[in-house]
């Protein structure tokens, strides 16, 4: 089965900004995202993805993002056909994203306390029944709701999971 490899022109799309365009960055990645815990594979099949999903990461990255001071905020978005489970599949389906991330923003580990890492998904726009991607919103800042102190990203309530289920 061939992969979908974007070319440099669709690397990364970024999307329109709300205000400030140093407030938040949001960019979508076309890439293959499934979930790795079902994903039958030969490791030698795993770590290439890995590696794509990785490669295609860090060149939007470079090429498309500013490094923001931290602490953050990096909410991941998988758009896709089919919705995963959101407790086990979708988390695993960005480890390679997320590492790379990581990576980027000059930690040794994913789990450095001045980042906080939210996932949610959604369908794809119809239209689009193959089409596969991964949106990465960063904000700048641990903002916290006035009320309820629930995590903010870019202004915006988030559970621990938002899901465009139906």
């Amino acid at each position: 089965m061939k992969r979908y490899a974007p070319t440099t022109e669709q690397l990364a799309i970024p999307l329109e900004q709300d205000g400030d365009p140093f407030a938040s960055q949001d960019i979508e990645i076309p890439m293959s995202m499934p979930s790795m815990a079902n994903l039958h594979a030969h490791w030698r099949t795993r770590k290439r993805l890995i590696e794509q999903q990785r490669g295609a990461t860090g060149r939007a990255c470079a090429l498309q993002l500013y490094r923001p001071a931290l602490p953050v905020n990096v909410q991941l978005i998988r758009v896709a056909p089919r919705l995963l489970d959101r407790e086990d599949n979708l988390p695993m389906s960005f480890k390679g994203i997320k590492d790379e991330i990581a990576e980027w923003l000059g930690f040794d580990d994913d789990r450095d306390d001045r980042a906080r890492w939210f996932y949610s998904q959604q369908r794809n726009a119809k239209g689009r029944p193959r089409y596969q991607a991964a949106r990465m919103i960063i904000t700048t800042g641990h903002e916290s709701c006035a009320t309820c102190g629930a995590p903010l990203v870019a202004g915006r309530y988030l559970g621990p999971y938002r899901d465009n289920e139906r």
